[in-house]
């Protein structure tokens, strides 16, 4: 099969009449000659095929929710923006929680530069420490979105 300069299979109309397996076809074809702009663009829309075809009520609940999220984490690693306007939602939703919650109850200093301070996954602040579950909750999704970044950083360069 060639797919090379298909024209038509741009159009909403065409995306949304290809199969899933087609999308996986075309994918590998580029991936075969080594144009790896055009397969991710291939694998993006064989992802957005599955997520259309999982339900939300049904017994692929979770399958769809990891799909879900790994969409609106960064748009199956095709955008790296999203990961780092998480990153500083994160580091902000830690900042203000812990500004309500754990520095007036132990006295804790708190400024609005400690939003960059968790930001990062190495902070061992005792602010932090002192409620375990806005530890644990920071560090997971701050080490989910950073692994997001860097494989939107790589989905060109990979191989």
């Amino acid at each position: 099969m060639n797919f090379f300069d298909v024209e038509k299979l741009d159009s909403s109309k065409a995306k949304n009449n290809t199969s899933q397996e087609t999308f996986r076809i075309i994918k590998h074809n580029f991936n075969k000659i080594g144009n790896v702009i055009e397969a991710n663009k291939y694998h993006s829309l064989e992802l957005k095929k599955r997520r259309n075809q999982l339900k939300i009520f049904s017994t692929d609940f979770f399958n769809y929710l990891v799909f879900f999220f790994h969409w609106i984490s960064s748009n199956h690693s095709k955008n790296w923006i999203l990961p780092i306007l998480w990153i500083l939602a994160i580091g902000f939703l830690t900042y203000s929680t812990l500004d309500n919650f754990v520095c007036a109850r132990y006295g804790c200093t708190n400024n609005l530069i400690d939003v960059f301070k968790y930001m990062s996954i190495v902070n061992y602040d005792d602010c932090i420490k002192k409620n375990p579950i806005i530890f644990i909750l920071n560090k997971v999704l701050l080490g989910y979105f950073y692994y997001q970044f860097i494989t939107s950083i790589r989905k060109d360069t990979r191989k």
